[in-house]
C-alpha cells in the first residue's frame, strides 16, 4: 500500500498516523504535505479532544524523511527550499493545534520524526525506542523552526549535542534530556497513551484550547 498519512477518531482521540512500514514510517513529501491537512481535521473534528501522533503497526515511530527521494526532490537549492518549507509547515501545524497533541513513540524517533515529536506538546515512549538527528551525516538542513522545539525541550548544550554528533541516545537518555514526559515499559505503551489521552481528554476544552 502506498504511503500515506491517516486519520481516525475514538473516543474523543484523534489518531494521525505516518503510514510507510515499509521504510520504517519514513515520511515522503506528500506525506510532509498532508500532514497540515490532518492535523486541522482532526482539530475542527466536533469532540475531539487530543491529538496523538504515531507510526504506523507495532514496531517504529518515524525514521525520519525518506532520503530515497532526495537525489531528486532536493536535488539543488531551490527544490531543497520548497523541501524544507514543507517539512516546517508540517512542524508549525502540530506546535500551534488547538489541541493538545502527544507524540506516542516506539522503536526510531529519527531526524524528522524528532522534529515531529519536539513540535507535539507531549511525548510518550516504549523502553526500547531510540532517538536522535542524524543531518550532519546526511548533509542536509533542517528548519530553524524546528531546531528552536528541540532547544526549548532540550536546551541549548544538550540540543547542540545531538545536532554536532548526529548520536543515538535511548529513552533513560531522552528522558533526563527532558524529551521524553513519560517511559512506558515493554508492551504497554498503546495502553498508556490511551489512558494518558483519555485523562487529558477528560478536561474542559477551552481550558485545554
Amino acid at each position: 500500500r502506498p504511503a500515506r498519512i491517516t486519520t481516525r477518531i475514538e473516543d474523543r482521540i484523534g489518531w494521525l498516523e505516518v503510514n510507510n512500514p515499509v521504510r520504517k514510517n519514513a515520511i515522503t513529501l506528500t506525506m510532509w504535505q498532508a500532514i497540515p491537512q490532518a492535523v486541522a481535521k482532526l482539530a475542527a473534528a466536533p469532540g475531539v479532544r487530543v491529538i496523538v501522533l504515531r507510526g504506523a503497526g507495532e514496531e517504529t515511530f518515524i525514521a525520519g524523511a525518506d532520503i530515497s527521494e532526495f537525489a531528486t526532490l532536493r536535488k539543488d537549492a531551490a527544490s531543497a527550499r520548497a523541501y524544507e518549507a514543507s517539512n516546517a509547515a508540517a512542524f508549525d501545524a502540530l506546535r500551534n493545534a488547538p489541541l493538545p497533541t502527544l507524540a506516542m513513540i516506539r522503536g526510531f524517533c529519527l531526524g524528522g520524526g524528532f522534529g515531529l515529536a519536539a513540535a507535539c506538546d507531549l511525548r510518550i515512549a516504549e523502553d526500547g525506542a531510540s532517538f536522535g538527528i542524524p543531518a550532519a551525516r546526511l548533509g542536509v538542513g533542517y528548519p530553524p523552526t524546528a531546531i528552536a522545539d528541540v532547544v526549548r525541550l532540550l536546551g541549548p548544550s544538550r540540543a547542540k549535542l545531538l545536532f554536532f554528533t548526529a548520536r543515538r541516545i535511548g529513552v533513560q537518555e531522552a528522558e533526563r534530556f527532558g524529551f521524553l514526559d513519560i517511559v512506558a515499559s515493554a508492551g504497554t505503551l498503546e495502553a498508556e497513551a490511551r489512558r494518558l489521552a483519555g485523562e487529558i481528554a477528560a478536561g474542559a476544552p477551552l481550558t485545554l484550547r
